[in-house]
């Protein structure tokens, strides 16, 4: 059986399973945590997009496990075994995370920070292991955990828009958290995304478009090519937001789309 470990990093900047944006053995593109930012109380439901070397999605049952936010994890099997972790049966629960490790200081204030909308946390990894086609994956996703209830949500995606060689993904706007610009003083914006980009056959000039927004709600949306002779091709989506928010949406392409 082949194995294959696949880190998906939350926090800011970028969230990908591997720097190829080529689909041809089974990997994990995704993993989403709803809410994506938690608190004593709080219970996330985790979601996985794993595919198979065609592109689709996978359909193999995954085994979830969490381990101690405050132990490094720098190698799942070894730091965060079935003695190191808290088995988790499709979601986390924060309360009887911190009851399997308990907390050995409080958890860190609210930040003295400009922005009114920054908060305190620290990372839970969440690791994730199925087999799809006689390939063991592993992946990680680090969950944020706050000391006080943050009201984060996930981001969506809505269309493709393709032009010529061109391609886009256009976020739904309203789904988008506040966020603050690096300004003095900060201006409150909508959230920026990083949409990673995978397909099944072709050449995409970038890994990834951005999508971010100015104080007067003016949208930049990033672009990037893609060149292909295949008749179809499946494209997935994984936008990232700079709370580890994430969606994922699949595209099929063909040579008759515009």
């Amino acid at each position: 059986m082949k194995r294959a470990l696949l880190l998906i990093l939350a926090g800011c900047g970028a969230e990908t399973a591997d720097p190829s944006t080529r689909i041809d053995a089974p990997r994990v593109l995704g993993i989403q945590a709803d809410p994506p930012v938690v608190a004593a109380g709080d219970v996330a439901q985790l979601r996985l997009l794993a595919v198979d070397a065609t592109g689709e999605e996978a359909t193999a049952t995954p085994s979830w496990r969490a381990c101690s936010p405050w132990t490094p994890v720098a190698d799942p099997t070894r730091d965060c075994g079935p003695g190191a972790s808290l088995a988790l049966d499709g979601a986390l629960d924060v309360d009887a995370l911190l009851a399997r490790f308990p907390a050995p200081a409080p958890l860190p204030p609210p930040p003295d920070d400009p922005c009114p909308l920054a908060y305190a946390h620290v990372d839970v990894p969440v690791i994730v292991e199925l087999d799809v086609d006689g390939t063991h994956l592993t992946a990680r996703k680090n969950v944020r955990l706050s000391s006080t209830p943050i009201a984060r949500t996930n981001p969506a995606l809505g269309d493709l828009l393709r032009e010529g060689d061109s391609l886009s993904v256009h976020p739904l706007v309203d789904s988008l958290d506040e966020a603050c610009t690096s300004d003095t003083p900060p201006a409150i914006v909508r959230e920026p995304l990083s949409v990673f980009l995978f397909t099944t056959a072709g050449d995409l000039g970038a890994t990834h478009v951005d999508v971010s927004y100015d104080a007067a709600g003016t949208e930049s949306l990033g672009t990037t090519t893609f060149v292909t002779d295949a008749p179809t091709v499946i494209l997935w989506a994984v936008a990232i937001d700079p709370d580890g928010g994430l969606d994922w949406a699949r595209y099929l392409l063909s040579l008759a789309s515009p």
